[in-house]
């Protein structure tokens, strides 16, 4: 699915920005944070993105954000908190 969206991204103008999101349960094992985790969503989506045809030059930022800006802030957590989000600058380049 990522591939498609990169597909159509390639064809429109502007600057990307990736943002990747957890819930707030924390991480089950030692080994890592929910900080970590939303970095490695966002740049799995970058690869992805990549991968459908999108320059990388494109894209300006790739983020992490933990639990620090929910979906759902009222249950924190709920599964659509877990998500990334992908920005696309309009009309630019």
């Amino acid at each position: 699915a990522m591939e498609k969206i990169g597909h159509l991204l390639a064809q429109r103008p502007g600057a990307i920005s990736i943002r990747g999101h957890t819930d707030a349960r924390p991480f089950a094992s030692g080994n890592g944070d929910n900080w970590s985790l939303s970095m490695a969503r966002a740049r799995s989506a970058l690869f992805m993105l990549v991968r459908g045809g999108v320059p990388e030059e494109r894209i300006v930022q790739v983020s992490g954000f933990a639990d620090r800006r929910l979906k759902d802030a009222e249950n924190p957590f709920s599964e659509v908190n877990r998500r990334i989000e992908i920005l696309v600058e309009a009309g630019g380049s």
